[in-house]
């Protein structure tokens, strides 16, 4: 996790466990195309309904996880911070 220079977001790089794939916001609704080419299409308020509860469920786990390690140099600490400080400000940009 790394600062942005050019905002107050955070970069997250290099994760080998992902899954690239793209959204394509369509009026009132969401195309979600996999790496295979596949597709759906959902209308927005499905598609931000199932993004909201898979980010709560995530934090909640997350919060009740056992207690993280403080990261170790100045660098690591202000990108763990802008994590948690974009996270919350993009959830709540759509009410619960």
């Amino acid at each position: 996790m790394w600062p942005d220079a050019t905002s107050n977001n955070v970069l997250v790089l290099g994760c080998p466990n992902s899954v690239d794939w793209w959204v394509e916001h369509r009026g009132q609704q969401v195309q979600l195309t996999a790496p295979d080419g596949e597709t759906v299409l959902l209308y927005f308020d499905a598609y931000r309904a199932r993004v909201l509860a898979f980010a709560d469920e995530f934090e909640a786990f997350y919060q009740r996880s056992a207690p993280k390690k403080v990261p170790a140099d100045a660098p690591d600490a202000e990108g763990y911070e802008l994590l948690w400080n974009e996270w919350h400000g993009r959830r709540n940009q759509w009410p619960r």
